[in-house]
């Protein structure tokens, strides 16, 4: 119990474990308590993601090509500075 009279440990319904680990954010936990916390919560994303894998892997391959585009942009400004379009040449 705290000082305000509420228990400092979450009661998890037994239905309901599969949610995640309760006490991921406390800070009375030890370095090693906490990393095979994060190692376990690591392992239920993997087993919740694991169904959905190719639909992750296409996301994935979304976001690195639109930010490889928004990169380009000035590279592409910076060559039409450097170089100029010619006229006759826009298209």
């Amino acid at each position: 119990m705290t000082s305000a009279g509420v228990s400092s440990q979450v009661p998890v319904d037994e239905g309901q474990k599969w949610r995640g680990v309760a006490a991921d954010g406390r800070d009375d936990l030890t370095a090693e308590t906490t990393a095979k916390l994060a190692g376990r919560s690591r392992r239920l994303l993997r087993d919740l993601l694991t169904p959905y894998r190719r639909v992750v892997k296409l996301l994935i391959a979304a976001v690195l090509v639109e930010n490889a585009a928004r990169l380009s942009i000035p590279l592409l400004v910076a060559k039409g500075i450097d170089v100029g379009i010619h006229v006759g040449n826009l298209w």
